[in-house]
């Protein structure tokens, strides 16, 4: 039997302190039909020299350097040279488990699935992964597991990350670029154009939480998501009107979310206040009557609609 390539894209901007390890996680796998593409995104660090050091040490790994444009960019520029039957998405100061491309690409060809999703573990410190005995693999309706996602409820999340996908997918989509929020913007488009995606619930993949992470800062760019949370309610009511009341949760979600961190932030921005606030009107009510939304956004809801303003700024310097 012949092992089907793994093409795995990293895009790496000024990534010198995590990288090394990222690319060892790779070169770990116990799987070895596969390409590792390092996508050196015009990086002013040491970035450049640690992949033409790895691309020097193993004709697998591949590099290409671009000018800076961009996590989605990169990914975009990656993919577009891969040349692996499958592909899954490496971020830079992450982690891979030494069986990831292993299960995954097993788990693809046994259960003939175009996209394979894992859980994963998040942590400041490094993991020690063990071997994975017993897999449970179930197979579900992509439908099914976009409205969990959206939902928030589900091992399987919004990142592309943690997953591995059949390249035809990639052939007429690509990250849109210039935005944040990339992955949240694609992940329903990729799922939902397949009809079902294998489900493994055992950590693969390893998901580095540092003070420089994206998700532990706040810039105005982090305001995207409300532009890709519209955006996705809008493709749901023209494509999967079955995932409208997820996505309208997930935008509200989003939307409290940005609005919490403006009141946390002491920012005046009073359009992008207003803006956060006409959606949560809108929706509070909506979620609050809806058995399928997660805790923390009812109890959000609820805040919203007995405390108003008032109570959600106040609560928002404690969260």
């Amino acid at each position: 039997m012949v092992c089907p390539l793994v093409s795995v894209i990293v895009p790496a901007y000024n990534a010198e302190k995590y990288l090394p390890a990222a690319i060892e996680s790779v070169l770990k796998q116990t799987y070895r039909g596969w390409e590792l593409i390092l996508v050196d995104d015009g990086s002013t660090d040491s970035t450049p020299a640690i992949c033409d050091k790895a691309a020097a040490a193993d004709p697998r790994v591949r590099v290409v350097h671009k000018p800076n444009g961009g996590f989605s960019s990169a990914r975009n520029a990656g993919v577009s040279i891969s040349r692996g039957k499958y592909l899954a998405f490496l971020d830079s100061d992450d982690l891979l488990a030494p069986s990831f491309v292993e299960i995954m690409t097993n788990v693809a060809v046994q259960q003939k699935a175009e996209i394979v999703a894992s859980d994963h573990i998040s942590s400041e410190d490094e993991p020690v992964f063990g071997k994975i005995v017993g897999l449970n693999v179930s197979c579900e309706d992509s439908m099914r597991v976009v409205e969990k996602i959206l939902y928030q409820r589900s091992v399987v999340i919004c990142s592309v990350w943690g997953k591995l996908y059949d390249r035809k997918l990639w052939e007429n989509i690509e990250f849109r670029e210039g935005i944040g929020y990339e992955d949240l913007d694609i992940i329903y488009r990729v799922m939902l154009s397949v009809e079902k995606v294998a489900v493994i619930p055992q950590p693969l993949y390893f998901y580095r939480q540092h003070p420089d992470s994206y998700i532990h800062t706040f810039t105005r760019k982090r305001a995207d998501v409300l532009d890709v949370t519209d955006r996705m309610l809008a493709w749901m009511r023209e494509n999967r009107p079955q995932l409208v009341s997820a996505a309208e949760d997930r935008r509200m979600s989003a939307h409290f979310n940005i609005l919490s961190l403006l009141y946390k932030n002491r920012m005046r921005d009073k359009v992008l206040e207003e803006r956060c606030w006409h959606v949560i009107r809108a929706q509070r009510t909506k979620s609050l009557r809806n058995p399928k939304v997660r805790l923390k956004n009812r109890i959000g809801a609820l805040i919203a609609l007995v405390g108003g303003r008032p109570m959600v700024r106040l609560l928002s310097r404690f969260y």
